[in-house]
């Protein structure tokens, strides 16, 4: 009789600690932004689409460049297995507090090297500076168009860095149909 009595408390006992545990661990905050990740594949049901090639006859660097492999554009990227490259996934809503707000302090780098630009697509935090960058040692055919209160500013040299004291992020949008892409001299909708 002891011993049945022994073993249901031992079970008794048991029950509480893993609910007590349980509870402990539910009940920790979490840092989502050390803590969390978000992985996964996205893939390509059917064929890619053939990406045309980018006409850089005008620049004789960056036609040195691509003499052995020409560049394309990247707006479908097909890996290994049918996986898409240059997809961004993000949290749209549900996050709240310090963490939900932080700005990375990490600036990222847009470069242009061997006539394109990488990576291909940059994700970023809202608010989040960066930096804008050229390997090649071209100047290539960008034209920005500053307004009076910001002027554009260069390093010092035809290549490197480019420098703007004050930019603000901005979300551009191309007309319906449009393919944004200075080489193919499509207009960019400030939005």
């Amino acid at each position: 009789m002891k011993s049945l009595h022994g073993c249901r408390f031992a079970a008794m006992l048991l029950a509480v600690t893993v609910v007590c545990a349980g509870a402990l661990i539910l009940g920790q905050k979490v840092n989502a932004a050390a803590e969390g990740a978000i992985t996964g594949t996205v893939k390509l049901s059917g064929t890619a689409p053939h990406m045309k090639g980018i006409d850089m006859s005008k620049d004789p660097y960056c036609v040195k460049q691509h003499e052995n492999s020409p560049a394309h554009l990247e707006n479908v990227v097909v890996g290994q297995g049918d996986g898409l490259g240059n997809v961004v996934l993000y949290i749209s809503e549900g996050l709240t507090g310090n963490e939900a707000n932080a700005v990375p302090s990490e600036e990222p780098i847009f470069d242009q090297k061997g006539c394109v630009y990488a990576p291909h697509v940059l994700a970023m935090d809202v608010n989040q500076k960066f930096k804008v960058i050229t390997s090649d040692q071209t100047t290539h055919n960008i034209h920005p168009l500053p307004n009076a209160r910001n002027q554009l500013e260069d390093s010092g040299n035809d290549f490197g860095e480019v420098q703007h004291p004050s930019l603000d992020a901005r979300l551009f949008r191309c007309s319906e149909g449009a393919l944004c892409d200075h080489r193919q001299q499509r207009r960019l909708h400030d939005s």
